[in-house]
């Protein structure tokens, strides 16, 4: 492998293999993850039809999902970036906050990695391409079945 650095997109819902994986990279193998959601606390100002009385978002939604499928010991190794450049006004439109720039530059300070050092299995072709400008390896997987491990078999 790459590193023992991986960064993980967040895909809405936990696939079983995700389930089995997640738990042998942190706590048998070292790894250190980072789960990288555009699902923004912002997004809570800036959009209307969500409110904080019907929806939880960003890193609370995160970790919600975490703790149905995770025990304490996985959860709290885990780096959550959660950020929408969209939710950040003008400082979102800068270049440097574009795709998961923003998401890849605080994994990389928080775990003090190259973004070389990275894999990123992502569900959307554009992050996928514009991480891998910046060094990233990347994964595409598909969202409408989640992480497999049938879909990595250099893994």
């Amino acid at each position: 492998l790459f590193s023992t650095f991986v960064c993980l997109e967040f895909l809405g819902n936990i696939s079983a293999d995700f389930k089995t994986v997640l738990p042998l990279l942190l706590l048998e193998f070292g790894f250190n993850i980072a789960i990288c959601t555009r699902s923004d606390e912002k997004s809570l100002d800036v959009k209307p039809h969500l409110n904080r009385n019907t929806h939880i978002v960003g890193t609370e939604l995160v970790n919600k999902v975490l703790q149905e499928s995770f025990k304490n010991e996985v959860i709290e190794k885990i780096f959550i970036v959660a950020y929408n450049n969209k939710c950040h006004g003008t400082e979102g439109l800068k270049d440097e906050n574009l795709y998961k720039r923003h998401h890849i530059r605080e994994v990389c300070r928080h775990y003090n990695v190259k973004p070389n050092q990275i894999l990123l299995f992502d569900d959307e072709q554009a992050n996928v391409d514009d991480c891998r400008k910046l060094g990233v390896v990347m994964s595409k997987v598909d969202p409408a079945v989640g992480f497999r491990i049938s879909d990595f078999p250099q893994l």
